[in-house]
């Protein structure tokens, strides 16, 4: 599926006012259903859930850890990017986790490359992660999974991991991702999907208006979104 991730950081009004929306998606996989007993070439769009409202990224929580009888954990609740990096990030030479620190830094520095527009697939990812823990690989990290969960972070979704989930055990082995998208992520996820409309969306429509530098806001010119698809590169 499709992510649209809000690159600019002046919209917080329009955001909480909800003023600021696309309006020209078909939400529900974009495909509305014929009505049981109807005429098959008419469709029932009473299915559409409204316009799409995007939500303000973050890099989330700053994550910290600790140690558990010699096992990395994380030391608190912890939600949004940097969490699930440091969740989900393993070493590609020695499989081992990622620092909480560059878990933090990385997370950053993801969503500035957002902010600017640039695109986010793998090889792009591998390359902003390898500029801080130059071992740390997309491969080994979780391959087309990861990417689309970074995607996640960046469009909205939250991702929570409990106080004490373990990141690293005692002989210094990653360990499997203990945290998850939570349930209400799903009012992200069931607003956009690979459809018509949102292929005349951004052609022509209002995804190609907030996506154009040519897009004023308060008075200052700049494109308000960018969309991914789900491999991270720029639609």
């Amino acid at each position: 599926m499709p992510y649209i991730c809000l690159m600019r950081t002046d919209m917080g009004d329009a955001l909480d006012q909800g003023t600021f929306y696309v309006g020209d998606l078909l939400p529900e996989a974009g495909k509305p259903q014929p009505k049981l007993g109807a005429d098959p070439n008419k469709v029932d769009r009473s299915a559409a859930e409204g316009p799409y409202f995007p939500v303000a990224a973050s890099a989330g929580d700053e994550v910290v850890t600790k140690l558990d009888a010699g096992a990395t954990v994380f030391d608190g609740d912890s939600e949004g990017l940097s969490a699930f990096l440091l969740d989900n990030c393993v070493d590609g030479t020695d499989g081992g986790a990622m620092s909480a620190a560059d878990a933090n830094t990385v997370a950053a520095a993801l969503l500035a490359e957002m902010r600017s527009g640039n695109a986010l697939d793998s090889s792009s990812l591998e390359a902003v992660i390898q500029a801080t823990d130059a071992q740390v690989t997309v491969a080994a990290s979780g391959g087309d999974d990861f990417v689309e969960g970074v995607l996640k972070c960046l469009a909205g979704f939250t991702y929570s991991v409990a106080d004490e989930i373990e990141v690293q055990d005692a002989m210094g082995a990653a360990a499997a991702a203990g945290g998850s998208f939570d349930d209400d992520s799903n009012r992200v996820a069931s607003q956009v999907s690979s459809s018509l409309s949102l292929t005349k969306s951004l052609a022509s429509g209002q995804l190609s208006g907030f996506c154009d530098a040519a897009f004023s806001y308060g008075g200052t010119a700049g494109a308000a979104l960018v969309v991914y698809d789900d491999d991270g590169s720029v639609l």
